[in-house]
């Protein structure tokens, strides 16, 4: 039998009915992409913002935060980490460009008014914390005279009351550097009740001050509890000594910072993990140590965690194993720089690090 040809009509039939197929075809294909878009968005955003709290607001904001690895931690910026003069304890740490733009006109108040240089840090990190060196009041000191909020409007100005204000805050904590920065938050009365209360600062004073505060003055909250490791992230403590191997460790470690940790990790074309880190930190020194967290911690001298130097090896036990588990190298001020995920800073005084503490190890020449 021989088929007949289509009529045209009925080609033209055939011919939409195969374009409204592929357009249907289309549609649904580019709806099943609509939804696994918006779906690997869903998850995609929220897991950011958890791993980078400071980082997604603050760029929301147009605030220049800088990255944190962990909470606690705070990242360096490497080009700003200088040990140019051990007669100065403080250094510079992650400060914007905006805040540095400020450091000789708040080196030149500290001098006017006889705040020491050693405080310049401290200054630039509070500066940091309150503006991040882009409000007109950088130093957010309007209310140190008693006028309302960024009632200042010259920077200059605002140095000059920022600096004044802090040096009352560290004359009222009887140069407590702890007590001070606090102070510069919560009013010269947080000095008071701090050296009324053991004179030492702690995150339970700082909170048990600001909840009184507040129900006192009926207000939902008063100031910020952690403002001192706030402020703190962005000051390092150089060594008093002039330990220059301190200073090789360093160097070499923070080439390496934000890296991801890499189990068994030892050297810089692997990654590091914990003890690999430590193991490669002294190398650079020339000192040899084990491999592993438990080994370095048997062979080095133990010492108290008050006696910690800078570059003494702080250690940890039952973290993710029983007994000896992790290491870091100290650096002062109550911060450890080690491998976690990834490496960096991490303040050794939140409960985690409190409840896995196992002690302090120092190499000896004679080891």
């Amino acid at each position: 039998m021989t088929l007949e040809p289509l009529s045209t009509k009925a080609a033209a039939q055939a011919a939409v009915k195969v374009v409204t197929e592929d357009e249907a075809r289309n549609k649904f294909l580019g709806f099943m992409l609509g939804i696994i878009i918006t779906i690997v968005i869903i998850i995609a955003i929220p897991v950011y913002i958890a791993s980078h709290p400071l980082s997604f607001f603050a760029d929301i904001l147009g605030f220049n935060t800088p990255d944190t690895n962990t909470i606690e931690g705070f990242k360096l910026n490497n080009d700003q980490l200088i040990f140019p003069d051990m007669g100065l304890n403080i250094q510079y740490a992650q400060l914007s460009p905006e805040v540095l733009a400020y450091k000789d006109a708040v080196t030149t108040e500290c001098a006017a008014q006889g705040v020491s240089a050693d405080y310049v840090g401290v200054i630039l990190g509070i500066m940091q914390q309150e503006s991040g060196g882009r409000l007109p009041d950088v130093m957010q000191s309007s209310e140190s005279i008693g006028l309302p909020p960024n009632t200042i409007t010259d920077p200059l100005l605002s140095i000059k009351h920022g600096v004044q204000h802090y040096k009352n805050c560290l004359e009222r904590a009887k140069n407590d550097m702890d007590i001070s920065i606090q102070t510069y938050n919560y009013g010269l009365g947080f000095a008071d009740y701090a050296l009324q209360h053991g004179g030492k600062w702690t995150m339970q004073l700082a909170s048990d001050f600001s909840d009184e505060q507040a129900t006192k003055l009926g207000w939902n909250s008063y100031g910020d509890k952690q403002y001192v490791p706030h402020v703190k992230r962005y000051i390092v403590f150089d060594s008093t000594i002039g330990d220059e191997k301190f200073k090789i460790m360093m160097a070499e470690v923070l080439k390496y910072q934000g890296t991801p940790y890499v189990w068994a990790g030892d050297n810089p074309q692997t990654g590091f993990d914990c003890s690999g880190l430590t193991q490669w930190a002294y190398k650079t020194v020339g000192i040899s140590l084990p491999r592993t967290a438990e080994t370095q911690f048997e062979y080095l001298e133990k010492i108290p965690l008050e006696q910690a130097q800078l570059g003494d090896l702080i250690f940890f036990q039952n973290t993710y194993k029983p007994g000896v588990s992790h290491v870091g190298i100290f650096v002062g001020n109550n911060q450890m720089f080690h491998a976690g995920d990834p490496l960096g800073f991490a303040n050794i005084t939140t409960s985690y690090w409190r409840e896995h503490f196992a002690g302090v190890g120092r190499f000896v020449q004679s080891k």
